[in-house]
């Protein structure tokens, strides 16, 4: 169709406000574009998560968004138009009717349009700020962690080392006082024995020296005792204080480690903080800057409006030579029916060995009263389907074109298996978020959600087709459940 403006009747009005029109469409324009790249960017995001694959992905959220600002674009000029021009039709009480019901149709779509328009672009904003912001550079508390314990190791390694430096000369001490002993004693028993003899025949004197050298070996004896006992307590000295020395060293270390590691997680916990704050303002600015851009372009298109209404300016829509013609879809329809009608005659004179019915020619599909001034007639036999009128046993088609076809147990357990995989993978998803970072991303927690409210539902479908099969052969059509923005289901 054909969209024509007639000139300004009102000059003055025009000449004052008309030059803004254009400019006023730009801007609507540009504020437009701003929201649908911002709600591109939120589809994007949501549906990222749960394919996985950006082929093609970008393209999808594109036009999700082409439609979305299309429909408001459209709707916008429709709903707003009463607004501006009223008592249209009033001459015509059917027309006003029904006027009246699509201007409050147009309305009520726009601000569901609207509101969804708002809502994406909020939450395209809110993503953008998120997935753009860069990530604080914190402190890695596991490997301060890893490096204290290191150090306590290599601690306890040098008091390993110093024992055992320190042992081996007291040893020493300790085996020489012993050998000392041994090799006096042996002296004192050898000169001892001279006088055994003499002692045995009862000479006094005799045995005077062996209590004598007796005497010695038990002094002998006690000065190895009071040697070991010093080498002992030398030795005991020595490695209490290689013990203390260590064990101040290794509390000092951990009273290090604690305020470190302290230390490192409250800049840790700051740095977060100060990351999301700082997110949640630019996802804030973000929002302002979507919204103002598709209000502006409300208030753009009211504008507009109002110059075309003050100028007194007629629109006037001419069809064009195809607007009574049938479809594209319905011509392509009717000569893919004649081509496989004419194959089937073919086949039936090759198979059978005779002429088939006779052939027709391409048929014209035409628009019951729009038919063209060509003035062409179909004859009543020349559209090849008397055969089926005159054969009373036509069977009956079980349903109306374009009903969908009845699920089966089969396809539903698989459609059922696919989506208890996929929650199990976003479950899957969510114990390692919240294992690495504390906690569990929103677009997860909705496609959890989502996959959740699936499995339900399949669940209940495959529960109610069996009942119904138990019962009889009937079919259960339950609807299907509303997906969430944040995910989907393919």
């Amino acid at each position: 169709m054909k969209t024509l403006k007639s000139p300004p009747r009102n000059r003055a009005f025009f000449r004052e406000h008309g030059p803004a029109h254009a400019a006023y469409g730009l801007i609507g324009l540009l504020g437009q574009l701003l929201s649908g790249l911002s709600l591109a960017y939120a589809v994007y995001a949501l549906l990222i998560d749960q394919i996985g694959w950006t082929t093609g992905l970008t393209f999808l959220a594109l036009l999700v968004a082409v439609f979305i600002e299309t429909a408001n674009r459209v709707l916008s000029r429709r709903a707003i138009r009463p607004l501006v021009v009223k008592d249209l039709f009033a001459d015509d009480p059917t027309a006003r009717y029904r006027h009246e019901v699509l201007s409050r149709s147009y309305l009520v779509v726009l601000l569901v349009v609207a509101a969804l328009s708002y809502l994406l672009s909020s939450v395209g904003s809110t993503y953008y700020a998120e997935d753009r912001a860069p990530q604080p550079v914190l402190t890695n508390a596991d490997s301060l962690d890893q490096h204290f314990k290191g150090l306590a190791e290599d601690l306890k390694a040098e008091f390993v080392a110093d024992t055992a430096l320190i042992t081996p000369p007291f040893n020493q001490r300790l085996n020489a006082a012993h050998e000392r002993f041994i090799a006096d004693s042996l002296a004192l028993r050898r000169e001892r024995s001279q006088y055994q003899p003499c002692a045995n025949a009862g000479n006094r004197w005799c045995q005077g020296k062996l209590t004598a050298y007796l005497a010695q070996i038990d002094r002998a004896r006690a000065r190895r005792a009071d040697s070991v006992a010093v080498i002992s307590g030398a030795k005991t000295a020595a490695l209490a204080q290689v013990l203390n020395r260590r064990n101040a060293r290794l509390e000092a270390l951990n009273q290090e480690r604690g305020t470190t590691l302290s230390a490192a997680r409250t800049d840790n916990e700051r740095l977060k903080t100060e990351s999301a704050t700082d997110t949640r303002f630019k996802g804030f600015i973000f929002i302002i800057l979507t919204v103002a851009g598709q209000t502006v372009f409300y208030g753009m298109v009211y504008f507009q409006l109002q110059i075309e209404a003050g100028s007194e300016i007629d629109i006037e829509v001419l069809p064009n030579e195809f607007w009574a013609e049938p479809s594209i879809f319905a011509e392509l329809k009717v000569t893919i029916a004649w081509r496989v009608e004419r194959g089937l005659r073919r086949l039936i004179r090759w198979v059978f060995k005779a002429p088939g019915a006779h052939d027709t020619s391409i048929p014209y599909a035409t628009l019951k009263g729009f038919e063209s001034g060509l003035n062409q007639e179909t004859p009543a036999d020349a559209d090849g389907h008397e055969d089926a009128r005159e054969e009373p046993n036509t069977p009956d088609p079980c349903a109306v074109k374009g009903t969908p076809p009845s699920p089966n147990l089969a396809d539903l357990q698989q459609r059922l298996n696919q989506y208890r995989k996929r929650l199990a993978s976003h479950r899957q998803k969510a114990l390692r978020q919240q294992k690495e970072k504390g906690e569990v991303s929103v677009r997860t927690e909705r496609a959890i959600e989502n996959n959740e409210r699936w499995v339900r539902h399949y669940q209940d479908l495959l529960n109610t087709l069996t009942a119904a099969s138990g019962s009889g052969n009937g079919q259960a059509h339950p609807a299907q459940p509303s997906t969430q923005k944040t995910t989907t289901d393919e």
